[in-house]
């Protein structure tokens, strides 16, 4: 008796627009840039990206395999501050990325449209850069670290949606306060303070205009050293959500005003002060080049509006 075979297939996905990007994961130091250079607003993280397709002509996305893999475009000079759209309302971040172009061109030879002659990637920082002079902004030089590729269809008005962010002039102060205080070769040792809530009594805010009060820090530090006690690289986590160490936090002293009055020692300012045995030899290299000036923190909470807000 004569078999017959039936394969099956999927049907094949109607072609569609399609929108690629990645989302910029070290956008703490991309903000506090911003907010030094004089920006009063930005796109919220989440929001800054790098794009690397905007196809209007439908594709057949089953041709293209997206990166799942970070990208890290390296510190560089070579950066540029430019306006873009018809009315040159977006500011952007020029920058050069061999890797982008060529996943641009790929993408493209695969079917996409491109509404431009040329590919220059960028970060969009804000759309209301009205008042700033952009020929006194130093452009942002430290490493973009993205994310993922997202792949997404392209929707009407998408630019409306677009959420920015309020920027204070204390959150230049912030990263200014935090910075790296000393190096210790021999110890291979970083020392400095990981957040700075307070100077000269005067409460500093972070990169998103909120304050943290000097009991909450003592209690997320305890908790931190208790329960985690590592350092990473730009906030790097693992498919588990869990921080990549590269550092152990070997040091750790949370002072707060009523701490130095009970122990009869002054300071001009109210945080926490952090000494990390730095294991990885890549992350030694940066902070011994200057590359990382300052520590960052990361965490979750509750947000509680203050009066007068």
């Amino acid at each position: 008796m004569k078999r017959t075979r039936f394969a099956i297939r999927a049907a094949k996905a109607e072609p569609k627009t399609l929108y690629v990007s990645r989302d910029l994961e070290n956008s703490a130091d991309f903000l506090a840039w911003a907010a030094a250079q004089g920006f009063e607003s930005a796109f919220v993280p989440g929001e800054l990206h790098v794009t690397i397709a905007f196809s209007k002509q439908p594709v057949d996305w089953d041709t293209i395999i997206p990166d799942d893999r970070p990208l890290e475009v390296p510190a560089s000079d070579d950066r540029q501050i430019k306006q873009l759209g018809p009315e040159g309302e977006a500011v952007v971040l020029g920058f050069s990325s061999a890797a982008l172009a060529a996943r641009w061109q790929q993408i493209k030879n695969a079917g996409a449209s491109w509404d431009y002659e040329s590919y220059q990637p960028h970060v969009t920082i804000t759309y209301n850069g009205e008042g700033i002079d952009l020929s006194t902004v130093e452009p942002y030089r430290g490493p973009l670290i993205f994310g993922p590729e997202k792949f997404n269809e392209i929707s009407e008005g998408w630019t409306a949606s677009v959420q920015e962010g309020r920027l204070s002039k204390a959150a230049a102060t912030q990263k200014q306060l935090c910075r790296v205080v000393k190096i210790d070769e021999e110890q291979r040792m970083v020392y400095g303070w990981a957040s700075v809530v307070s100077k000269n009594g005067v409460e500093v805010e972070d990169l998103h205009g909120d304050i943290i009060q000097p009991e909450v820090l003592e209690k997320a530090a305890t908790q931190f050293m208790k329960e985690v006690r590592v350092g990473a690289e730009m906030h790097e986590r693992d498919a588990k959500n869990q921080p990549i160490q590269k550092a152990d936090i070997i040091h750790s002293f949370v002072l707060t005003n009523d701490i130095m009055k009970l122990l009869g020692i002054s300071s001009q300012q109210e945080g926490w002060i952090i000494g990390a045995f730095i294991k990885d030899d890549a992350l030694w290299a940066k902070y011994k080049s200057g590359e990382y000036p300052a520590f960052s923190i990361a965490g979750d909470g509750m947000f509680q509006p203050v009066e007068g807000s």
